[in-house]
């Protein structure tokens, strides 16, 4: 079969295929981190880096992804850090069970991944947050559910959401759609999607034929339209103190960017890089929150 072209001069179009099989073998490179700035423009940047391994075989009708061997890189991190790292490796570094087409079918080995990273961030953090950390950890991702729409998320957006399309390069695709917002889990909010498929040189030296590309996934939510639910929210519950602070604060930006690049004859990625952007500004004051997480794929 010939190997799709990425030449954008002279191919217009170009067929993203979920190609993942049994056998693939690959380490995976990772940082995770925020900036958090007070009074803009000052910032505080917290990372960690860690890495894994990702082993692909046969599961019945279905392909296992299977992570381990998942380590920490630094000695020591803050609870904060060890917290919002955690949070973000619940998306990337759980095995998971997914079609012969892509699609996510359900979560490989949950309590494995719970105990990998309360025993890793654990060890890097102060006895005194031990308690505190693994409490928290199982309270957010303790539940199947809970991991489980992380990890579909993460997939979704890396991989499955891309897998047997066909997009014209270098075109801008739009569209609006609603969605719960974390400070709004059981309201629907409005947001802008935003999709883009562009050609990229940054192959892996292993791959035979030059057909990468690089995929982008853009939601914005409307900040607008968010603080017209806080004010009818303030008005249905006048009582409610987080209600109240959500209402008091003025959302400015909200949104959240996916950078993949990948291989479109089998969309097995070489890179990763998701972002999340929060600003908002209250009666004297800004504050924003970046929260970022890289991946690195080396195959075998």
């Amino acid at each position: 079969e010939e190997a799709p072209s990425t030449d954008n001069q002279s191919v217009q179009e170009i067929t993203l295929n979920f190609g993942w099989q049994p056998g693939i073998s690959a380490t995976i490179e990772a940082r995770a981190g925020r900036i958090r700035k007070h009074f803009l423009p000052d910032a505080q940047a917290q990372e960690l880096s860690f890495n894994y391994s990702l082993q692909t075989s046969q599961s019945k009708e279905h392909l296992l992804v299977a992570t381990d061997d998942l380590k920490l890189e630094e000695e020591s991190s803050t609870y904060g850090t060890a917290v919002q790292t955690a949070i973000q490796l619940g998306g990337a570094a759980p095995g998971l069970i997914v079609s012969q087409q892509g699609e996510f079918v359900s979560l490989a080995d949950r309590p494995k991944f719970l105990a990998d990273a309360i025993a890793i961030f654990s060890g890097a953090m102060d006895t005194a947050n031990h308690a505190q950390f693994k409490t928290f950890i199982e309270s957010q991702l303790g539940s199947e559910d809970a991991l489980a729409k992380l990890t579909q998320k993460f997939w979704y957006n890396t991989v499955s959401a891309w897998a047997g399309e066909t997009l014209e390069l270098n075109e801008h695709y739009g569209s609006e759609t609603t969605a719960p917002h974390p400070l709004f889990p059981s309201t629907n909010v409005k947001m802008n999607i935003t999709l883009l498929v562009t050609p990229s040189d940054e192959c892996s030296p292993s791959l035979q034929v030059n057909s990468c590309v690089e995929l982008f996934i853009v939601y914005e939510y409307d900040t607008e339209y968010l603080l017209r639910v806080a004010a009818a929210l303030a008005k249905k519950y006048p009582d409610n103190e987080h209600v109240k602070r959500i209402n008091s604060t003025r959302f400015e930006e909200l949104n959240e960017h996916y950078t993949v690049i990948t291989d479109a004859q089998n969309l097995l990625p070489l890179e990763v890089f998701y972002q999340k952007t929060t600003l908002v500004s209250g009666d004297s004051s800004k504050d924003g929150r970046t929260e970022y997480l890289q991946l690195n794929y080396s195959y075998q």
